[in-house]
Order: C-alpha cells, then sequence, then structure tokens
C-alpha cells in the first residue's frame, strides 16, 4: 500500500469514528441511544459522540481484571493484528471521568503500539456500581469465547437475583417493596426471558442452567462454586436425567402380556395389555377373553368331539 493510499484510509477511518453518531448532533445529545443491554433499551442509556482522547485519560476497571485472565493469546494476538491494520474500529465506553466500561484489551493494544489517542463514547447518564458491574461483565462475555461452567458463573454474577433465588423467592421479591423518599417501589425480578437474550439462549436452555447453578451452590454448601463443581452439577444433572429417561423407556419396553392357550399348551394369542386403551373398562377387557375363549379353546374342542 502506498503512503497516499494509506493517508487517505486513515482519513477515511478517522472521519467515520468522529462522525456524529445517531441521537447526536454538534456533541449535543438530541435523543438517548439505546446499546444492547435490556436495561438500557427500556431506560435508554445515554452516550456522547465519538471523541479522540489521549490515552493517558483512561484509568483501568478493577472489575474487569477477572476476564483477563479468560482471554487466549491468540484472542489477544488477532487483536493486536487487527488494531495494527485497521485501528481501533468500535470506539471505547468510559465514563466521564476516565474509568474504562469496554476496551481494555483495545486500551492495552493501543499503548504497545504506540498510538496516542483512541477512539471514545463516554456514559452521560448516572449509573450504581450495580449497573457498571453489568456493563462490563457483559462487555467482555458478549466478545469473546468463555468456558460454558466460568460463563454461567459470572452470569449468575451479573443477574444474582435470578441465579440465586429459588422459584419461592422470585415469588416473594416479586411481591416486595421498598420505601423510597415519596413512593413505594415494586420490585420485580429479573425474568427468564431477559436473561436469555443477554445470554443468547433460549428460556428454556436458561432455567436448566439455573437449575445446574442451584446444584453447584447446593454442593459448595451455599458459596459460589467454582467452575468444576460447576460441571460436576452439570454431569449429576445430566446422569439423573439419564436415569429417568431409562427409567421411562424401561416401562415401554417390558408390557405386561396375557397369554390365551388351548387344552393340549398351543398358544393361541398372546396380548400386550399396555397396548390395551388405558380409558377402556375392565368389563369390556373381560368379554373380549371371554369371545376369544369361545372362538380358539371351545370351538375346536366342540368340533372334535
Amino acid at each position: 500500500m502506498t503512503d497516499d493510499k494509506r493517508q487517505r484510509k486513515k482519513a477515511s477511518l478517522m472521519n467515520h469514528l468522529t462522525a456524529p453518531r445517531p441521537g447526536v448532533v454538534a456533541n449535543e445529545v438530541k435523543k438517548p441511544i439505546a446499546v444492547g443491554i435490556e436495561e438500557d433499551k427500556a431506560n435508554g442509556l445515554v452516550l456522547s459522540a465519538v471523541q479522540l482522547k489521549e490515552i493517558s485519560f483512561f484509568s483501568m476497571n478493577a472489575m474487569n481484571s477477572i476476564f483477563e485472565g479468560l482471554k487466549s493469546r491468540e484472542y489477544y494476538e488477532q487483536l493486536k493484528r487487527d488494531i495494527a491494520q485497521d485501528g481501533i474500529v468500535n470506539a471505547l465506553i468510559a465514563l466521564p471521568d476516565g474509568q474504562l466500561i469496554e476496551g481494555h484489551s483495545r486500551l492495552q493494544v493501543a499503548k504497545e503500539l504506540g498510538l496516542p489517542t483512541v477512539p471514545v463514547r463516554f456514559i452521560l447518564s448516572t449509573l450504581s456500581q450495580d449497573e457498571i458491574k453489568r456493563r462490563v461483565y457483559l462487555g467482555n462475555l458478549n466478545r469473546f469465547e468463555i468456558p460454558s461452567d466460568m460463563r454461567l458463573i459470572l452470569f449468575a454474577e451479573v443477574y444474582p437475583d435470578y441465579f440465586h433465588a429459588t422459584p419461592q423467592e422470585l415469588d416473594q421479591s416479586h411481591q416486595r417493596q421498598v420505601a423510597g423518599e415519596k413512593e413505594e417501589i415494586i420490585i420485580r425480578p429479573t425474568t427468564a426471558k431477559i436473561v436469555a437474550k443477554a445470554m443468547g439462549l433460549s428460556d428454556r436452555q436458561v432455567r436448566n442452567e439455573k437449575e445446574v447453578f442451584l446444584r453447584a451452590k447446593e454442593l459448595s454448601q451455599g458459596a459460589t462454586p467454582s467452575a468444576e463443581i460447576v460441571s460436576q452439577a452439570r454431569d449429576l444433572l445430566r446422569e439423573e436425567k439419564n436415569r429417568r429417561r431409562e427409567e421411562r423407556q424401561a416401562e415401554v419396553v417390558s408390557p405386561r402380556m396375557w397369554r390365551l392357550f388351548d387344552a393340549k399348551g398351543k398358544e393361541l394369542i398372546t396380548m400386550h395389555l399396555d397396548a390395551w386403551p388405558s380409558d377402556a373398562p375392565l368389563d369390556q377387557l373381560q368379554e373380549v377373553i371371554h369371545q376369544w375363549t369361545l372362538q380358539y379353546v371351545d370351538a375346536p374342542q366342540r368340533h372334535e368331539s
């Protein structure tokens, strides 16, 4: 690539990064921008336009440290090659004070490559610590591959009111009220549908994952389980379900049978009683047996006499 083409590509990229985003006109917020998390869509998380900021302005978020050890070297090296070639295409997300919410790996790569500035969008809404944690965790959970057992533990930290609560506790929390300064606020529990959307699973799969987590928590005597314990719980539940399935199949493949023999001991008819309609009256079955006896046993005997 010639220097001229490289400069044009860089200029095009910078125009893309610094262009006002939907809902933002000349750095002035026109309307809230929903950015993908369920609560964001419901409430409208407000973000600034893309800006360029010096790398020294940012500080790493301690909540992100748990994810750094989960990223493979291949993931990091590929990210480094992409940024070296195209720059940072997806802007970082940060609080106005520079505390990073999304983009820790991108910022680290930018430092290693010696980039002076990085694109960033600032969160203009006021977030609680729980909301900040949710955004940090979901930003990582939806960006790179994490082993399923560890992924379940991390999602349980994002949605503790769902994964840690029994069905009875969820019903109670739905009715719980908190007295505010001016009015009472009804606390509604996080539903399987909300969690399923965040995890990219069906409602049924999320309920199965919750069953695994609660079993793992039971094995851990109420403490937050490790990935190894979650794996054990998953295996135990799988074995229990397989055993129940085998028991049901055994009932099906071993039907009760009724046999009709003639006077000489020859088998005439074999009837599988499990195949008989369950709602048919017993006297109807007895009548059928009586008619078969007359036809296959008594009649031949009368004919022989």
